[in-house]
């Protein structure tokens, strides 16, 4: 009995603990017109959520964009924003959190919309705020094993920045080699030979998410790994 007991916790624990992508969402926790602040609840909804590192993509629906951010850190400081912006009352804005806890070897991704929202509170007397249409709950995907073994190989390249809106550059040796970029799932995306200590990267073309970059010598060894955020 005590076996089974046992047994059943350990899978409810499993279970809850694949579960809990869906119970984080996004929420508006203080706006006017030209502000918003936004929340959510990951430290506390995913486990080893202080490892969670968090991409915030706020745009128009006409794709423009109005602002972006990396979190992390304890619970406010990965869970909570701050911006101004002018966006008209009169329309929307879509907001995108992607949140990747390596520990975990998820990735948690949040779409939702932001909307001006007017209350009457007494007959004739309007109160506005910016407020989130759907509060819906994340999707889950799973960073492959593979992918994270990529991830500790030593570091014998860089990229910069991290945070990729259209353009990044590549440093290395200058040795050639030949760089992979990978989806989160690990699948080859794309590839190209470096033989310059800095090469200009255009990835205008890649849908937003998180990718990794991979440098193969000539010899075919990894050289390194480095992840990126493209927005």
């Amino acid at each position: 009995m005590k076996n089974t007991l046992t047994f059943l916790f350990f899978l409810i624990s499993v279970v809850s603990a694949k579960a809990q992508c869906s119970t984080v969402s996004v929420s508006v926790s203080a706006s006017d017109e030209t502000f918003i602040q936004l929340y959510h609840p990951g430290f506390f909804n995913i486990p080893s959520g202080f490892a969670n590192e968090c991409t915030w993509h706020i745009t128009t629906f006409s794709g423009e964009t109005v602002h972006e951010e990396m979190s992390s850190g304890d619970a406010f400081e990965q869970g909570q924003i701050l911006f101004e912006h002018d966006v008209p009352t009169n329309d929307s804005m879509q907001v995108e959190l992607i949140i990747s806890n390596e520990l975990e070897g998820l990735i948690c991704t949040i779409v939702d919309t932001l909307f001006w929202e007017e209350i009457e509170v007494i007959p004739g007397s309007f109160i506005g705020n910016w407020a989130i249409l759907n509060d819906s709950g994340g999707v889950e995907e799973e960073i492959s094993s593979i992918s994270a073994r990529w991830m500790n190989s030593s570091k014998r390249f860089s990229i910069y920045p991290n945070l990729v809106e259209d353009q990044c550059a590549v440093m290395n040796n200058g040795a050639p080699a030949t760089l992979i970029i990978l989806d989160s799932q690990g699948r080859e995306v794309e590839y190209l030979l470096l033989d310059d200590e800095e090469t200009k990267l255009d990835l205008s073309h890649l849908v937003s998410g998180m990718y990794y970059l991979q440098l193969i010598s000539r010899a075919h060894s990894i050289l390194g790994t480095e992840r990126m955020i493209k927005l």
